[in-house]
């Protein structure tokens, strides 16, 4: 990372209190290279705030993915290869993913909802993070902050006793430790803690399991041309039972609509 990335600035976030923005993190004003950050997070008092939080290689840093084709230096696991943000052309999502994440002990991201109704996954590469997650059906019960995916009830901080309305809800926990690989549904309220300096990889996407929630967040952010795309008869719709894991040249190169025979509806 730092050999490939560490001439890049990229943009920090830190966790103020109580701020009601995504995550609870806001951007860092100070500009450094990601090579200054690394030699720096986990000693300097400031630094130590400061989270490298989804900074999408693909954009920012697409020469870690290989130098030439099939740019197999990261390969898509096969569970995941199957995203329908690959299937079309020019939209928002297509090239966002996988990011980086590197924090220092005690970082953290307040409870929250990823945007568009996504599926989420991170493999950690090393350090120790805490998961505390809900069903998406318990939102009602954490104080939804109102038309955001956010919520003011800090689960890691705030007592239920301020909060009755949580002990409705069922929250699940997670230690993720390295080398383990977390899978978080679309539309489930998570927060997370690392409790060691961690860096990890991670990937939204979006296949049949939470297809109709993403078509839904469409239509209520009012992003009609994508819902359109997407609900258009032909959109090849479906995995495959055979899909293995491919380089990241094979995941951004697929043609899903020439391989639309072979995929099952499940």
């Amino acid at each position: 990372i730092n050999t490939t990335c560490g001439n890049h600035r990229p943009e920090f976030k830190k966790r103020p209190r109580n701020a009601a923005t995504w995550g609870g993190l806001v951007a860092v004003k100070e500009e450094i290279t990601l090579s200054e950050f690394l030699s720096t997070y986990n000693k300097n008092s400031t630094r130590k705030q400061w989270y490298l939080h989804d900074y999408s290689l693909p954009t920012e840093c697409p020469e870690i993915m290989g130098e030439y084709p099939p740019y197999d230096n990261f390969y898509v696991p096969k569970y995941f290869a199957g995203d329908y943000f690959q299937r079309l052309p020019f939209i928002g999502y297509q090239h966002s993913w996988p990011s980086l994440f590197i924090g220092s002990n005690g970082t953290q991201s307040a409870l929250h909802i990823d945007s568009g109704g996504t599926n989420f996954w991170m493999y950690l590469i090393e350090g120790k993070k805490e998961w505390r997650f809900f069903n998406h059906f318990d939102k009602v019960n954490l104080y939804p902050r109102p038309n955001s995916n956010h919520f003011e009830f800090d689960v890691f901080k705030d007592s239920v006793d301020d909060y009755p309305l949580v002990q409705k809800a069922s929250m699940y926990t997670a230690i993720q430790n390295p080398g383990e690989l977390i899978f978080i549904p679309g539309g489930c309220p998570h927060g997370v803690h690392n409790h060691a300096d961690i860096t990890a990889i991670s990937m939204n996407y979006l296949d049949s399991s939470n297809f109709w929630l993403y078509l839904w967040t469409q239509l209520m952010e009012g992003n009609y041309r994508d819902f359109e795309l997407y609900s258009d008869s032909q959109f090849p719709i479906g995995l495959k039972k055979s899909q293995r894991e491919v380089t990241f040249g094979e995941f951004k190169s697929t043609n899903w609509y020439d391989n639309a025979r072979f995929l099952d509806l499940f």
